[in-house]
């Protein structure tokens, strides 16, 4: 009898957990559209990194690391993207998460391109893509969002993407 009620009210919670409402989790946005956070952050190329680096343009605005193998391919598909891009219509930034100016050197390695805005972020930007909605979160890296001429998120890509593809996409921005 013992076993037959604990069965009973095992299936019950199965049943009542199941039919908790599905996440979105396909990246595209819904609805009102979300900005990326505001950011003033140092720059590889020795400025600073800020929204205005890509204000009135659609963007890639990428969030890597260093640790992670598939960030230093997304870093490749970026560099051979750039040789095809015309920057005074698109821009992309990649956000390096953690580390900040100390991390420089090891960066350098993997862009040349000076017309990618590179920068070092000290975890303090991280915190604030909490705020975020969920869907738009990071959840893993490398994460890009695609933001349109008005600084919105129209759409998050996780995972290395080759350069055609995210030009296809740039492309698709208005």
């Amino acid at each position: 009898m013992k076993k037959l009620v604990l069965l009973t009210l095992v299936l019950s919670s199965m049943v009542l957990f199941s039919c908790k409402k599905k996440e979105d989790n396909s990246g595209k946005q819904t609805g009102t559209l979300s900005t990326v956070p505001a950011f003033s952050i140092p720059s590889m190329w020795g400025d600073t990194c800020t929204p205005k680096d890509y204000a009135g343009k659609p963007a890639i605005v990428e969030i890597w690391s260093m640790r992670c193998p598939h960030c230093r391919t997304q870093a490749k598909y970026l560099e051979e993207l750039a040789t095809k891009l015309d920057f005074a219509k698109y821009a992309i930034v990649s956000i390096h998460a953690g580390g900040g100016e100390k991390m420089k050197d090891q960066i350098s390695a993997h862009f040349k391109n000076k017309k990618i805005q590179v920068c070092l972020d000290d975890g303090s930007y991280m915190k604030a893509l909490k705020t975020l909605p969920k869907p738009l979160q990071v959840r893993g890296i490398p994460h890009l969002f695609l933001v349109n001429s008005k600084g919105e998120i129209e759409e998050v890509l996780r995972g290395a993407r080759p350069a055609d593809f995210l030009m296809k996409k740039l492309k698709s921005l208005k």
